[in-house]
């Protein structure tokens, strides 16, 4: 299991159990803010994986 699906299943656990407290509120907060920028980090690794793909695709068309 990927490091990636463990901190989604802790988000919703901590959701689940820590929404109604000012410090869980907190936690949610930042937890959010981190959950955020690790799935914008990861979607543009994955474009610039792909797009090194359509390259060579598009490359094979032309000729």
């Amino acid at each position: 299991m990927s490091y990636t699906k463990l901190i989604w299943i802790f988000y919703f656990i901590l959701i689940l159990f820590f929404r109604y407290s000012y410090q869980g509120k907190i936690a949610i907060l930042i937890y959010s803010i981190l959950l955020a920028l690790i799935t914008i980090v990861n979607s543009i690794k994955s474009r610039n994986e792909w797009r090194e793909v359509a390259e060579e695709y598009h490359e094979g068309k032309e000729k």
